[in-house]
């Protein structure tokens, strides 16, 4: 029996995250079948990818001691999470020497984007690999320091995909071949392999990334071609919530929902669902579970092709998206071809009688200039809370004279077919009107 658990930066931020998940490595391995075996798939702790980013773009400017300021606040932050470990000398010495060598190959990269002054997709897939890589190899030796033996694996000598940097697809039949070849024969050595989300390679060997939070599309990925029999990512939050924890009181849990039901959920922003990994539940037929790694005995929600698709009510916020609108008697723009040129975008993409809307974070500079040439006004720093299965009246309820004083401008859609209510809110203060916002949602009856 092959499990994959995927564990995001959410849980192993601190020594306690660390230890739950050592838990819930032993707790499976208690079970003492032999042909038990946990694939452990880990994405970048903390902040690292957004150091990664900041780091890439004052590189980008030549700004060499910002670079060496934040590369060193990476890996000092490393640190201090293994310090707090308390490894063995050996082992701690081994992720000093790791740490060194690994500084120095991400700076030599880094001159290089501020020699030339150009950071290229490709160069920036390379950079932003060593947060999964770094954190990888701390869990890794962290277990073995456990007493845990598990073998380290490179991620990208299987997951093979397209070369568009930044948002690469899998090549499925390549990636199956390789895993069979590669993977399989390592993991049959020990009961628990570490290895890393996100990144992945081109057929030539260059490395790619498949787009932001995709680490979960590469448990999904691993999970069906190994033919898992447990699949569960593991977060800070008690599964599916009808509202975001970290905003909102007492949340509800959303239990046991379908494939469809989890499409739409990732289409409108639920941040638990990576939308490209809910095609590969499908194609394998997989349940996956959302589980807290904070809470061991927490609640958490299933994924399965039978999932309850009754009306959940579920209320999901996006910051710092892009809305593009444009009244729809002014335009001959054909809406087939705007629905092809986003559709590869994770946009919410709205018509209604008198507006064409497009709500976006994923939106290239190209493509918007694109509609901006066509008539649409574009805003960006775009609050979005969408309400699944809410009336237009419940979403009312954040419309009260307070609020109101409060936004610049705003958008209301609601689709009668699928019973989905949006708002489309540019604040005058964002930190004020979500706190506004949560006190409202209280009031809707879950």
């Amino acid at each position: 029996m092959i499990k994959v658990y995927k564990f995001g930066g959410s849980v192993l931020k601190n020594y306690f995250g660390f230890k739950q998940l050592e838990q819930i490595v032993r707790n499976s391995l208690a079970e003492k079948r032999d042909d038990d075996k946990i694939v452990i798939v880990i994405s970048a702790l903390g902040k690292t990818t957004a150091n990664l980013n900041l780091a890439m773009k004052h590189a980008e400017q030549n700004e060499n001691d910002l670079v060496i300021n934040i590369v060193s606040d990476i890996f000092n932050t490393h640190k201090q999470i293994v310090k707090e470990l308390e490894l063995s000398k050996e082992n701690t010495w081994q992720l000093d020497l790791f740490f060194r060598t690994t500084k120095e190959n991400l700076l030599r990269y880094l001159r290089g984007v501020a020699i030339t002054q150009e950071l290229t997709a490709r160069t920036k897939d390379i950079i932003l690999s060593f947060g999964e890589m770094i954190a990888s190899r701390i869990i890794s030796i962290y277990l073995t320091d456990k007493g845990i033996t598990n073998s380290y694996f490179n991620i990208t000598k299987v997951l093979i995909t397209d070369d568009n940097f930044g948002s690469a697809t899998p090549n499925l039949l390549e990636t199956e071949e390789r895993i069979s070849k590669y993977l399989l024969p390592v993991l049959n050595l020990t009961n628990c392999m570490v290895t890393q989300g996100f990144i992945a390679s081109s057929i030539t060997g260059e490395i790619t990334t498949m787009g932001i939070e995709s680490s979960n599309l590469t448990a999904t990925i691993l999970a069906g071609v190994l033919h898992s029999e447990e699949f569960v990512i593991w977060t800070d939050v008690e599964g599916i919530r009808s509202a975001d924890p970290k905003l909102v009181k007492n949340t509800k849990l959303i239990k046991n929902i379908s494939y469809e039901f989890a499409d739409l959920l990732a289409a409108y922003g639920l941040k638990l669902i990576y939308p490209k990994m809910i095609d590969y539940l499908r194609l394998f037929d997989l349940e996956l579970q959302f589980r807290s790694g904070l809470n061991l005995d927490g609640q958490w929600s299933v994924i399965t092709r039978n999932g309850d698709n009754k009306k959940y009510k579920l209320l999901l916020h996006k910051e710092n998206t892009t809305m593009l609108h444009k009244e729809k008697s002014r335009t001959n723009f054909n809406l087939a071809t705007l629905n092809e040129l986003v559709a590869d975008s994770r946009n919410i993409f709205l018509v209604n009688p008198d507006n064409v809307i497009i709500i976006s974070d994923t939106l290239s500079l190209e493509l918007k200039n694109t509609l901006v040439i066509e008539g649409f006004i574009c805003e960006d720093n775009v609050n979005t809370i969408t309400g699944i299965n809410i009336s237009i009246e419940e979403m009312h309820k954040f419309l009260d004279e307070d609020a109101n004083q409060n936004i610049d401008k705003l958008f209301i859609n609601y689709n009668f077919k699928s019973g989905i209510s949006s708002l489309h809110i540019l604040p005058k203060n964002k930190e004020k009107f979500l706190e506004m916002v949560c006190e409202k949602i209280t009031e809707i009856e879950m």
